[in-house]
Order: structure tokens, then C-alpha cells, then sequence
């Protein structure tokens, strides 16, 4: 049955709608709002989500400073980032992207760059750093295997 699923932000979790807008289930939520740390499924913070090419979904965590990823259902799949600015690391996830080859794309909010493969060995693009930046990327999306970014 198609459903939809929404980035329930400042509430910290994601909700699950049917094709009709009935409420179908939720993950995350008030039992983990702002508790940070690297606790499976919970979030602070949800800034962007998106299905991969096998219908995982794939989470923004923004002060979490990581990637989640979920099966179709919200079981919980793996995780990946920390804070920082080095290879794997993030500072604010903001947005998050998957190609239809399965690669995952993230914008990094301050260290002002995006990052692509994140978790097969990381390739970046942007300034980096936290100077003002010349390159802010804010998201990102592919469209037919063409990456779109929005950046001020």
C-alpha cells in the first residue's frame, strides 16, 4: 500500500502517512527528544529524510551529527557520522540524498561543504571549515541521476 513518510523535525521522530493522509506509525518521539548520543532510532532533530534505491529510508540527524538508515518498516538498519570536520564526520547534517546506484549524498551545514559515499570512503565538495563560506550548500536531490543543490 503506498504510504508516505514525514520529518517530523522538532518533534524527533518520523510519522508514516497512507496514500489518504490516515496516520499509519511513528519512530523516534517524545521518549528521545533532545537525548544525544548514539542511541539507535532516536534522533535530535530530524532535518531531512529520503528512500535509497531498495526502499531504505535514510535520516538527517542533525544534532546527532549523523546519518540514519531504516528499512521500509522504521526498523532500524545502521548509522553513520560523528561530529567534526574529517572524512565521516559531520557537523549538522541538514540534508541527505540517495542515487539510484545507492550512493548517499549529505549536505554538511557547517562545515560547508556536501559529502558523497559518506560511508564507502568519503568524497567531498566545498569549502570546509567554518569561515564564511563561499559554498553553502542547504539540500540536495537527484533527479534522474542529476544532483540538484540548493545553496544561498
Amino acid at each position: 500500500q503506498p504510504h508516505s513518510k514525514v520529518a517530523d523535525g522538532y518533534n524527533d521522530r518520523i510519522q508514516a502517512f497512507s496514500a489518504t493522509g490516515i496516520f499509519l506509525d511513528k519512530w523516534g518521539g517524545p521518549f528521545a527528544m533532545n537525548i544525544f548520543g548514539p542511541f539507535p532510532g532516536w534522533f535530535a532533530t530530524v532535518t531531512d529524510i529520503t528512500v535509497g534505491p531498495a526502499q531504505n529510508l535514510f535520516v538527517a540527524d542533525f544534532y546527532n551529527h549523523r546519518i540514519q538508515k531504516f528499512s521500509h518498516d522504521g526498523t532500524f538498519l545502521s548509522a553513520f557520522g560523528r561530529f567534526g570536520g574529517g572524512p565521516g564526520q559531520f557537523r549538522y547534517p541538514i540534508g541527505v540524498a540517495v542515487a539510484g546506484n545507492g550512493d548517499v549524498f549529505v549536505t554538511d551545514f557547517q562545515n560547508n561543504r556536501w559529502a558523497s559515499n559518506a560511508h564507502h570512503g568519503e568524497r567531498t565538495v566545498g569549502t570546509g571549515g567554518h569561515s564564511p563560506p563561499a559554498f553553502a550548500p542547504r539540500d540536495l536531490s537527484f533527479v534522474v541521476n542529476f544532483l540538484y543543490r540548493d545553496a544561498p
